[in-house]
């Protein structure tokens, strides 16, 4: 086993994990194995960024429905429901079936924004934010060296300054200052 899944279990460990049912979603969804993360779990909660405490009624790992304007659900996109943000209830992250994307979407403005190419790097990027703070001193020296660290990996969730991890990053520095 590599050092990084021994330290992905380590951290599902500390931090509490949700099982998401793995084996069901390669076997139904149309999404390549290799944007499934090495690991059949979600963290319980990463704070300012994610938790997996859903407030509204759906239950967490539900299907969501994402119509494109038309009324035929058959041209739906297909969504899981992941987790939400902890302060922001409506703030939603969703799993696409087709694409293995995820996506955010505020509940009060309902149109999907881009977070992260694969659901394995949405769980890296969770696991390497929360990394940064959880040894203690070094973790801001870290955290600034991160999104360019994370952008080799996934180029496409830093395209756009508004997305979500140039946002948080942003936030989260100017909050350090």
């Amino acid at each position: 086993m590599s050092d990084y899944i021994a330290g992905l279990r380590e951290w599902g460990e500390h931090t509490g994990a949700r099982m998401f049912p793995a084996m069901e979603w390669k076997d139904t969804f149309r999404v390549p194995l290799s944007a499934y993360p090495p690991v059949d779990f979600l963290p319980y909660e990463v704070p300012i960024v994610y938790t997996t405490r859903v407030a509204n009624e759906m239950p967490l790992y539900s299907t969501v429905l994402l119509e494109n304007h038309v009324d035929d659900e058959r041209n739906a996109r297909k969504m899981v429901l992941i987790g939400s943000v902890p302060d922001c209830p409506d703030m939603l992250f969703l799993f696409d079936q087709d694409t293995g994307a995820v996506v955010s979407l505020d509940t009060q403005e309902p149109a999907p924004q881009f977070v992260n190419s694969t659901l394995r790097d949405f769980v890296e990027f969770l696991y390497r934010f929360s990394s940064c703070f959880a040894d203690g001193p070094g973790g801001t020296e870290r955290f600034g060296e991160l999104p360019e660290e994370l952008s080799r990996n996934d180029p496409a969730a830093f395209e756009e300054k508004s997305s979500w991890w140039p946002m948080i990053f942003n936030e989260v520095m100017l909050v350090g200052e």
